[in-house]
């Protein structure tokens, strides 16, 4: 779980020392960084798990954010910094430091500094133990710690290190490359297997904007052969990835159609059925089956979301970012919605941006018990990012409800632009 998360400069996004929750509300008007927000969030996951349309996962993700537009363009450099504090595991959470510049020119987008480090000082020591540290204090060269967090003397590893690629990805050329870094025991199998949970980590990453679902393409029949392993950002794949989960746990679909029934009450069964290579999805409502194509934007966008809301346990989600949930939804589905998002067990963690008060009404109970962060995004404000404080909302929400004071306007939460 990320434990809290620092930002400079990334398009609009500046932020310092955020702690989140396991379920995490954005709300704040359009144009104030919600959306940016999730993508700086998922930056790294990104950069590890996604399509490369450039030599290296680094230069693809920071294509995919616009090169040069990547960074606030009203600042005065040219650079952005991501700082991740997340858990591998309880007993080890570390920090992950990301550092970039950005150019116009090829050449003038690297990495300017990455490093990670334990979160936790150890007994006897002044700063958290640095597992490697590239691009500083010169560029191209990484430092690699080889005697670990035990009290002995600590040989530091120097190997040339590609500024173009994340050490996260160019760790096994390291080691083709340097012998030395792979008679190092410390390396080879610590900080080498440190680097592998974080790329599991992060490829189970799921980060949607539902302003993208291409609900054309959805309702089309899908050729039957189609990866069906992971949800495309569009969603155009939701059947087959239905039908692949389908094939390999038995009970998928039950559960799922029970979560769907309490939404659409009258809705009986859910099927895939294939022919000529194709297949296609029908829901079963009041005795008739009905094809995606027949449906309502509304009720293909109800899909998506409880698809990813029960994907199964061994999928292993440490992350779920969803962008604007209620888009299509009857304010009574979007309570609905949220409620389901309470119940959910498939994530590790979620983020969810919205702007609808209906949707924010549901999480009002579980805010005042500290199992939901909600962060308040304001453009006009000295804080442009800020979590809500307990303290500072109990007694109003003693007789009142999120929604009811995002409504209104009140000062402390925000509300309507101005």
């Amino acid at each position: 779980m990320i434990r809290s998360f620092e930002c400079e400069n990334f398009r609009n996004i500046s932020c310092a020392d955020l702690e989140f929750e396991r379920i995490n509300i954005l709300i704040g008007p359009n144009n104030a960084g919600k959306s940016n927000f999730i993508r700086a969030l998922s930056f790294a996951a990104n950069m590890v798990s996604m399509m490369q349309s450039e030599t290296t996962g680094f230069l693809s993700e920071l294509k995919r954010n616009g090169w040069n537009t990547a960074a606030n363009r009203r600042a005065d450099d040219s650079s952005f910094k991501l700082v991740w504090e997340f858990e591998l595991s309880k007993e080890h959470p570390v920090r992950y430091t990301l550092c970039a510049n950005v150019g116009k020119k090829r050449e003038d987008n690297y990495i300017a500094e990455e490093s990670l480090d334990n979160v936790e000082v150890r007994d006897g020591a002044s700063i958290p133990f640095n597992f490697f540290c590239c691009h500083t204090p010169r560029l191209g060269r990484g430092r690699f710690s080889t005697a670990g967090m035990d009290p002995v003397k600590n040989k530091l590893l120097w190997t040339d290190v590609n500024r173009y690629e994340s050490v996260l990805l160019q760790m096994d050329n390291l080691f083709f490359q340097n012998k030395e870094m792979f008679s190092e025991r410390f390396v080879r199998d610590n900080i080498r297997n440190v680097l592998e949970s974080m790329r599991v980590y992060f490829r189970s990453f799921y980060s949607y904007s539902c302003t993208a679902f291409d609900i054309t393409a959805i309702r089309e029949m899908q050729d039957e052969q189609a990866d069906g392993s992971y949800l495309k950002k569009d969603g155009s794949n939701f059947v087959n990835v239905f039908y692949s989960i389908m094939e390999n746990d038995a009970e998928f679909k039950s559960r799922y159609l029970h979560v769907l029934q309490r939404l659409i009450s009258d809705c009986e069964d859910i099927r895939v059925s294939s022919a000529g290579g194709k297949i296609w999805m029908e829901l079963k409502i009041k005795g008739c089956y009905f094809p995606l194509a027949e449906l309502s934007d509304g009720t293909v966008h109800l899909l998506l979301l409880l698809l990813m809301l029960n994907l199964p346990e061994q999928n292993g989600i440490s992350m779920l970012a969803i962008d604007e949930p209620e888009m299509n939804l009857h304010p009574a589905w979007q309570k609905l919605l949220a409620r389901e998002i309470l119940r959910c067990q498939s994530f590790k963690q979620c983020f969810i941006s919205t702007h609808s008060p209906d949707f924010l009404d549901e999480f009002t109970e579980d805010f005042l018990s500290g199992d939901v962060g909600i962060f308040v995004f304001d453009p006009t404000s000295r804080t442009p990012i800020r979590k809500l404080r307990i303290e500072n909302l109990a007694d109003d929400l003693k007789d009142w409800t999120l929604g009811d004071l995002y409504r209104i306007g009140d000062p402390v939460i925000g509300g309507w632009p101005q």
